[in-house]
């Protein structure tokens, strides 16, 4: 009897919900600043900034995050429903989408602007408008399909509008550092436009009818109006810190939320205003009630806060560090360790389904740590500073380096000898772990921002205005190379003495393939600064950088695809404990892992650009001393892992493991090998996965 089983990528096992292939690890929901949101009830709210949308339909005891990087990468910044499934969002670039679903999917709407706008407000399904930068003003009359422009002037920056009917409507903005509101009884053919008081920009408004409103802006500025915005006048406010968002909910209960987690609150229409403590220190961008006793704020690294008891106290939904990270490394897909300010550590044993922050006596930033094994590893940073542990990360403590410019950079080649850079062309060396370093002669007073170690003589050191310099004798001497640009360069990565890349400003990526002799460019696509680099073989590595940049190639730079990122915060650090498990760390605490290496499935269908789908075959026969003969085909080059396992997930063989050229392949399996019965075999290309179950007897 012969087994004969053909497997087609394209109709395959594993799926990948929404394309989610970097998630959240922390902060939880998400980490990228929200910028507005919606609160429709008690217990269903939406929030967004950044790429991402957060909601919650259980008061705000779970959050889901939504990635919406496929509609846009550049952020948004307002939001509006109309009612609990139809609403908009707009953004950098002129950006407008629709969802019909509440925010389940979205539909991108041309908006004929290419200018950022801050707002939207809608009357009805169909009638509504868009304010943003240089006098954008955008208004439609059949639900978003089309819009029209009009004239309002482009010194104004536009950030808040209200229209109580088609004619009637205000805006409120800013100019030359002084707010201004504006009022229309015409549908804005024409505007009023006046200079509010004391010079403070305004950048926020709410109309408890078409007559009444209040707006907030710089300096703890609150106005209020009678007419429609006609005219304004100033309200009594204790606090004069910038205010960025304005609700109500009723004619009496409202807040304001603001800079440096303030909040305050109105009990009389907004005639005056008291604090509110929230005891965060994180900006808030956007505030909503529910009713007079229910209200949310968002801001800041997505923090996310809400009260039950009309602001007597705020208490915090959203979990994890909001401090910024800088570095990450990791021995294994289970076991890292992420730095950054504050002195923070934080260590995961678990894949990263736990964070754990490690105590040590510093309060200094850490910008970079590097870990030999599970307990040996150190850190360092800001004011010279490098942490040592020798279990783990249970115990930190100080070694001294000597200096007081900050370290940028460190690495370690073996339990011994390790190296360190920083400010000002600083380099220090240790051969006994760190009990003392020593400095070297670098011959240049630039900062260095990276350097890499193949071993404890050869390595390379980066760093601004395109600086790279190389050591063959452990530090003893170190030439200058020409790296063909004069941007920085940020970090550095060498697979071998002879391959090797640096990446920095502008999306720079420089090569080289004879250990330093000559560097050429390699295209990036992208115009983000890059921050990071790291190699898991001769072809396999990955970039992150800012704007939520993730790079990866698999054939060694001459392609860089553009990974799909959940966020827009600058991504400092990168680490991969396998082909598939990896991190990046990075602004607001952000910490992202992927299991399939970060490539979308459809970004790397596209890059295949397959006109045939990848086969597996597999062949046996009954006969007791046959051999099973397992075939493959891809369509064009690509890293392929072929593996055998038992139903319990064990993994039994791996027939192959590496980058394969277009072309059909075969393996040959001892059926010793092999037990008796049901066991799988699993093709992998990237990030996608063909697995069948097989039975065989002996």
């Amino acid at each position: 009897m012969r087994l004969l089983l053909f497997i087609a990528l394209l109709g395959i096992t594993h799926s990948f919900s929404n394309e989610i292939i970097w998630s959240w690890q922390n902060p939880f929901p998400q980490g990228n600043s929200l910028k507005a949101l919606h609160v429709f009830d008690e217990d269903n709210v939406i929030g967004i900034g950044g790429n991402s949308i957060v909601a919650t339909d259980d008061k705000g005891v779970t959050w889901k995050s939504i990635s919406i990087d496929s509609i846009t990468s550049q952020g948004v910044n307002a939001v509006f429903f109309v009612d609990k499934k139809i609403g908009w969002i707009v953004g950098a670039s002129g950006k407008i989408c629709k969802t019909k679903d509440g925010g389940v999917n979205w539909v991108k709407q041309s908006s004929g602007t290419t200018k950022e706008l801050r707002a939207l407000y809608f009357q009805d399904a169909q009638k509504g408008w868009a304010c943003g930068y240089k006098g954008t003003l955008l208004q439609t009359t059949d639900g978003g399909e089309s819009w029209q422009l009009k004239e309002v002037g482009d010194s104004l920056q536009l950030e808040d509008c209200y229209f109580s009917s088609d004619t009637k409507g205000s805006l409120v903005g800013w100019t030359d550092f002084s707010g201004y509101t504006l009022y229309t009884t015409n549908g804005g053919s024409s505007w009023s436009i006046k200079a509010s008081d004391e010079n403070r920009n305004l950048f926020a408004s709410h109309f408890f009818n078409a007559n009444t409103g209040v707006a907030v802006g710089e300096w703890g500025m609150v106005l209020k109006t009678t007419n429609g915005g006609n005219s304004w006048s100033k309200q009594s406010n204790s606090g004069g810190d910038l205010l960025y968002d304005v609700a109500f909910s009723g004619d009496q209960r409202g807040f304001a939320s603001g800079q440096s987690g303030i909040i305050i609150k109105s009990t009389n229409g907004g005639r005056s205003y008291s604090g509110s403590t929230t005891n965060s220190k994180k900006d808030l961008f956007a505030i909503g009630l529910a009713n007079t006793s229910t209200a949310w704020a968002m801001g800041e690294s997505g923090i996310i806060l809400k009260t039950t008891n009309s602001g007597s106290s705020w208490n915090k939904q959203s979990k994890g560090t909001l401090e910024h990270l800088y570095a990450v490394t990791c021995i294994d897909s289970n076991t890292a360790w992420a730095v950054g300010i504050l002195g923070n550590i934080l260590k995961t044993s678990d894949g990263g389904n736990r964070w754990t922050k490690q105590d040590n006596d510093s309060i200094n930033p850490l910008y970079t740590v590097c870990f030999i094994n599970e307990q040996k590893g150190w850190c360092a940073g800001w004011y010279g500073i490098i942490l040592h542990t020798s279990d783990g990360g249970t115990k930190w403590k100080v070694q001294k380096s000597g200096i007081t410019k900050n370290l940028n950079a460190l690495t370690f080649s073996s339990p011994q000898s390790g190296y360190t850079v920083g400010d000002r062309g600083v380099a220090l060396q240790t051969i006994d772990g760190g009990s003392t370093w020593s400095s070297l002669s670098t011959g240049t007073t630039e900062d260095l921002r990276g350097l890499h170690f193949i071993n404890n003589q050869k390595g390379w050191i980066c760093g601004k205005k395109g600086t790279i310099i190389a050591t063959s004798n452990n530090g003893n001497q170190w030439n200058e190379q020409s790296s063909g640009t004069t941007g920085d360069l940020n970090a550095v990565y060498f697979v071998n003495a002879d391959r090797g890349w640096a990446v920095g400003s502008d999306g720079v990526i420089v090569t080289t393939e004879n250990g330093g002799s000559s560097w050429s460019i390699q295209q990036s696509t992208v115009t983000a600064a890059l921050k990071s680099v790291t190699f898991l073989d001769s072809v396999r590595g990955w970039i992150t950088g800012e704007k939520g940049t993730i790079l990866r190639t698999v054939n060694a730079g001459k392609e860089w695809i553009t990974c799909s990122s959940p966020t827009v915060n600058t991504l400092y650090g990168v680490s991969f404990g396998s082909i598939a498990k990896g991190w990046v760390v990075g602004e607001h605490g952000s910490i992202l892992k992927t299991e399939n290496g970060g490539v979308t499935p459809i970004a790397y269908q596209r890059r295949l650009k397959c006109n045939i789908a990848p086969v597996l075959q597999i062949r046996s026969s009954n006969n007791h001393h046959a051999a099973i003969q397992i075939s493959f085909e891809i369509p064009k080059s690509s890293i392929v892992v072929l593996s055998i396992y038992d139903l319990s997930g064990k993994k039994l063989k791996t027939l192959t493991n590496g980058f394969h050229v277009k072309g059909r392949y075969s393996r040959t399996v001892l059926r010793r090998d092999v037990p008796s019965g049901l066991f799988i075999v699993t093709l992998q290309l990237e990030s996608l996965a063909i697995s069948q179950k097989v039975a065989l007897f002996k």
